[in-house]
């Protein structure tokens, strides 16, 4: 069974067997394991699987795709940003130029 403990932000396994007990305490309950996100990822993984009833390889294979499809749309979302705000600035340097040369052309005439 997994719990998420909301004072401390970390899930906790917790098992009937003595045996998984202790293997689970070995590594779980580390301080630097529970510090890190891998057991958020576990538990990801785990959830996923218990719902789709799939192996634990097609769980990651979906976490992986997903964070792969994320990060490609991230990408060109940032291109077309990129691409926006470059045209954007073209524009209003053509403007500063335009009253730049009229009033270079002014100051001249005059």
């Amino acid at each position: 069974m997994v719990r998420f403990d909301m004072s401390s932000g970390s899930y906790y396994f917790y098992a009937q067997d003595a045996l998984e007990t202790d293997l689970i305490s070995k590594h779980m309950y580390d301080s630097w394991f529970r510090s890190t996100p891998i057991p958020y990822g576990y538990a990801l993984a785990w959830h996923l699987q218990r719902l789709t009833n799939a192996s634990l390889h097609t769980s990651l294979m979906i976490i992986y795709s997903w964070a792969i499809l994320l990060s490609v749309a991230t990408g060109i979302l940032s291109m077309l940003v990129r691409r926006a705000y470059l045209t954007e600035q073209r524009h209003w340097d053509d403007l500063d130029n335009q009253v730049l040369t009229r009033a270079s052309t002014e100051s001249y005439s005059s």
